[in-house]
């Protein structure tokens, strides 16, 4: 049978001229910052220059631990301009330096064990001194807040209180960095299970490694269930530390009114309990995306047993005696149960409620204003450098200003989740479960099975089956979080060069009227200048990872068809290859011409259907970058059927056929 369909648009899509403006700047972007990921330079730039950042915060942290925090700046002069303090800080930095370097070069997955060791001890090292700073300035505002709501000096609190926070967030970030490293290494596992599965022939189903699959997917869901509650309460500490040290801590970079103060501090307060609830938000979607990850790896387990079923049975039905069809039927109900239950379960994860779209709205206020704080104590370092105080007025603006970035982002968040849900909703009304409709002609009719020995009942059968295996659903993205991480690693640029020239040009220091030691305009002058470097350096490298890596959940299931079938899996997850190793170019809701050639018999028929399975949109995002590169840079492609471009994508048992 044959069913006529529309020419497909994806080859349009991919086409530059065809392009709409935003879509050619975008696929630009990607493709830059795919570039700039590839070549490693930035990542080594970033970790000479966040390695001596980190040896100064924790020079800076025992030396306010040690000695009188209110003169730590004098003392530190002191310190450093002596031989032992110069001999101690130079081989710090250099070891900081040189372990951050390779750390960031390194991957953790190199078959160099030594390489491997320090690309994994890095992060954990790094969260260990953060973690101290974090505290000690999280506690540093409150203790300030706190003494001047009281009236009393209360920084006699400061040093305990610091050092026990401290002593939480260095196990919390520890143990938190110990589990994002073990769902990584799950989230891998799953996408090696998917290509395992995707080049597996239905003829020769390895059973051990079935069997080892299910085994690990049990250990997820044992794992998912022991860090529900933990994980969320870790991010929640984190929320507050993070929360004192970045919202509070605006608060200090000027002098206030007793009334401005006390609003502020209530504003301040509320961007605390908001950086709380988003925090644990992002716990929870991170174990989200870890469930949607193992139920794919579930669905194609049990789509590629069902579709073993169903040909065996095609290819046996001639020898089979009458007994077989019931347990046929009865194996076939059970699989098609299973299946529909990962279906829904699917389904269900990558719908988004309205209050989850709400707390992404706020994430990604919080995170807009985080770039505004940024600003703020890049404005205070400047207002520092050149002697005078920071204008009250312009940190009032700035909080206010925090309100309008919630505001703004949950309404849009709201806004684009009501349109994405009803999209999610039309295609779900569209596209019914065809094997719901099967279990239940299972149990009305006895002989259906019989029926399946026919040649039209039996292709339309298979057909059905096929048809529950494609999944056009994607889960809703939000790009702002990239962005605001671009502008705030690169504004943070700035008061890190300045505290980095504080101790390359200590020396240049001069005392003031009062004894204490001041930078002087040579600084001045070097830090502008080296702020540029560290700007460029941490702007560029939030910039390669945030749009140059594709997210470990970012996953399709695209299974070969046949053993003369040559399928490969790209690394940017696109899942969709050409037969002449030409770029993909099918989006998701294009809709094709199909070639199905069941393997049990000689009939062929098209369908109408959708190529993709389980995209989202930065991986569609990153295949129309790259095609849109190559088709720029002039790279032809092998032609075929009159000149014709031809595109081949394997879905579960049968082979997409796309002429461009």
């Amino acid at each position: 049978m044959t069913t006529e369909v529309k020419p497909p648009q994806s080859a349009k899509n991919s086409d530059p001229a065809s392009m709409t403006f935003w879509e050619r700047v975008d696929a630009e972007n990607r493709a830059f910052a795919k570039k700039l990921n590839d070549a490693q330079v930035v990542y080594a730039l970033y970790g000479c220059l966040d390695g001596f950042s980190l040896s100064y915060s924790f020079f800076a942290y025992c030396v306010k631990a040690f000695f009188d925090s209110e003169n730590s700046s004098d003392k530190m002069h002191e310190i450093l301009t002596s031989p032992a303090g110069m001999a101690v800080m130079i081989t710090e930095s250099i070891a900081m330096v040189g372990f951050s370097l390779f750390a960031n070069v390194f991957k953790d997955d190199d078959k160099n064990p030594l390489k491997r060791y320090i690309a994994v001890l890095w992060p954990y090292f790094r969260d260990a001194i953060k973690g101290l700073k974090n505290a000690y300035k999280g506690v540093q505002s409150f203790t300030q807040i706190l003494s001047v709501v009281s009236g009393e000096n209360m920084n006699f609190l400061l040093l305990p209180t610091a050092l026990v926070a401290g002593a939480f967030s260095i196990f919390n970030r520890i143990w938190y960095r110990y589990l994002l490293s073990q769902r990584k290494g799950m989230m891998k596992h799953n996408r090696k299970a998917l290509e395992a599965l995707q080049k597996m022939d239905w003829q020769l189903l390895d059973q051990e490694k079935i069997a080892s699959y299910r085994e690990e997917l049990q250990k997820q869901e044992e794992f998912l269930s022991h860090i529900r509650y933990r994980g969320l309460i870790s991010q929640a500490y984190s929320g507050i530390i993070d929360g004192l040290y970045l919202y509070m801590g605006v608060m200090s970079v000027s002098v206030f009114a007793a009334p401005v103060f006390i609003t502020l501090a209530v504003f301040s307060s509320l961007y605390v309990a908001l950086c709380i609830a988003t925090r644990m938000y992002e716990e929870h979607d991170y174990q989200r995306k870890l469930r949607i990850s193992k139920t794919k790896v579930e669905l194609a387990l049990c789509g590629r047993e069902l579709e073993a079923m169903v040909e065996n049975f095609c290819r046996q039905n001639a020898q089979v005696v009458v007994e077989g069809y019931e347990q046929f039927k009865e194996d076939l109900s059970r699989q098609l149960i299973l299946f529909n239950n990962h279906r829904q379960f699917l389904y269900d994860n990558l719908k988004l409620g309205y209050s989850s779209a709400a707390l992404a709205g706020l994430k990604n206020g919080l995170a807009a204003y985080g770039v505004i704080a940024s600003l703020l104590f890049a404005a205070a370092t400047v207002s520092t450098m050149c002697g005078v105080m920071l204008s009250p007025v312009v940190v009032i603006v700035a909080v206010a200003s925090g309100i309008a970035c919630l505001l703004g982002f949950l309404i849009h968040a709201l806004v684009k989740n009501y349109f994405h849900a009803s999209a999610q909703e039309s295609y779900i009304a569209e596209h019914p479960a065809n094997s719901k409709q099967l279990l239940k002609q299972l149990k009305e009719n006895e002989s259906i099975v019989r029926k399946l020995a026919q040649e039209p009942e039996k292709d339309k059968f298979k057909q059905e089956i096929l048809d529950d295996l494609v999944i056009d659903l994607a889960v809703l993205q939000f790009n702002i979080q990239e962005w605001t991480e671009v502008g705030r690693s690169g504004i943070s640029g700035l008061s890190k060069a300045q505290k980095a020239f504080s101790i390359l040009m200590v020396a240049w220091q001069k005392q003031d009227e009062k004894g204490h030691y001041q930078d002087t305009a040579p600084m001045f002058w070097a830090t502008a200048l080296g702020a540029v470097l560290y700007c460029t350096g941490f702007a560029l490298r939030a910039y390669a990872r945030g749009f140059g890596k594709p997210p470990l959940d970012d996953v399709g299931v695209f299974p070969k068809h046949s053993n003369s079938s040559k399928w490969t899996s790209s690394e940017d997850d696109t899942y969709v290859t050409p037969q002449d190793s030409a770029s993909p170019i099918s989006e998701p809701n294009d809709v094709v011409t199909s070639e199905l050639t069941p393997s049990c018999d000689k009939t062929s028929f098209s369908v109408s259907r959708s190529p993709s399975l389980f995209f989202n949109a930065n991986s569609i995002a990153r295949s129309r970058s790259e095609n849109y590169m190559k088709l720029k840079s002039g790279e032809q492609d092998e032609t075929l059927d009159g000149g014709k471009k031809s595109y081949t994508s394997y879905t579960f048992g049968y082979a997409t056929e796309i002429l461009v």
